[in-house]
């Protein structure tokens, strides 16, 4: 499935495993928060608004490295904990997987190359999968693939 709204996402999902498997009773995930979606709320903190409940997780890591409190980068509101947790909680596996679907922000990923040299060195910090080494290679394929996500339409 491709396209749909966060709203609509489960059941639209479960309408194609039932007429793929021949199935015909509700999921049992139908009544399943989302993961984050659960817990209390905490409209004013930026972090809870990305993360929902899972964000204790992302404070704790932080209480361990503080450093991971730091932003990614001056031109985004991503801090260096959240790139960490794509890679270590979100399946996140290759840098641009990571940039453009973990960390998502409506004008894209920064595209400062000082800035993604920053973040490339965080990932292979905390990746799990051997990819994406060579940094300015790997900033190359993620530029391309905005290119042609975005066309000419470029957002600062």
């Amino acid at each position: 499935i491709v396209g749909g709204k966060l709203t609509t996402h489960r059941s639209l999902a479960e309408r194609v495993v039932n007429a793929v498997f021949a199935l015909h009773e509700a999921s049992p995930t139908r009544t399943l928060p989302l993961p984050g979606g659960d817990g209390p709320r905490e409209v004013t903190a930026p972090l809870w608004w990305r993360h929902g409940s899972r964000v204790g997780l992302l404070r704790e890591a932080m209480r361990q490295s503080p450093e991971l409190a730091l932003p990614l980068c001056p031109h985004r509101s991503f801090l260096k904990v959240e790139l960490a947790h794509a890679l270590l909680h979100d399946g996140a596996v290759t840098f641009a997987d990571a940039m453009l679907r973990r960390l998502v922000h409506s004008c894209g990923p920064c595209r400062d190359r000082s800035c993604l040299r920053a973040a490339h060195a965080l990932f292979v910090q905390f990746r799990q999968w051997p990819v994406d080494d060579d940094c300015e290679r790997t900033i190359d394929g993620l530029l391309a693939e905005l290119r042609v996500l975005n066309g000419d339409f470029e957002l600062r």
